[in-house]
């Protein structure tokens, strides 16, 4: 029992550590685009103020938006990277608890199973 308890307790941290670098390295990211949306959007304001021309005007607006949009593409793709992240985390934490993968190595411990009936939707009344 005692070994069962330090596996699944350094499993545990283990799993805490990775996840506080990689949320560190996310948030990291996400306040650098920030910075530079900021630094942008400042630049794009000193400079539509400098245009002789409204095309002119709309050339650096169109210009600071594109970079707008590809910050938050950028923001998007890491949420989807974070979750692929998670998932892989709590896997291997919970396959170092189970000493591997369930069913002896047959099947992923997040695979459905036969036992595993769908529950039925309750009707919305």
């Amino acid at each position: 029992m005692r070994q069962d308890f330090r596996t699944q307790s350094e499993a545990f941290w283990v799993f805490q550590d990775r996840l506080l670098s990689h949320m560190e390295q996310m948030n990291r990211a996400w306040f650098q685009r920030r910075h530079e949306g900021t630094n942008a959007a400042l630049k794009a304001a000193g400079n539509i103020c400098c245009t002789t021309s409204p095309a002119e005007a709309l050339e650096e607006y169109a210009a600071w938006a594109a970079g707008s949009l590809e910050r938050l593409t950028r923001d998007a793709l890491d949420v989807q990277a974070h979750f692929t992240t998670m998932s892989d985390l709590l896997l291997q934490a919970t396959h170092s608890v189970m000493h591997g993968p369930s069913e002896a190595g047959q099947a992923d411990i997040m695979t459905p199973t036969e036992a595993d009936q769908p529950a039925a939707m309750k009707e919305a009344a």
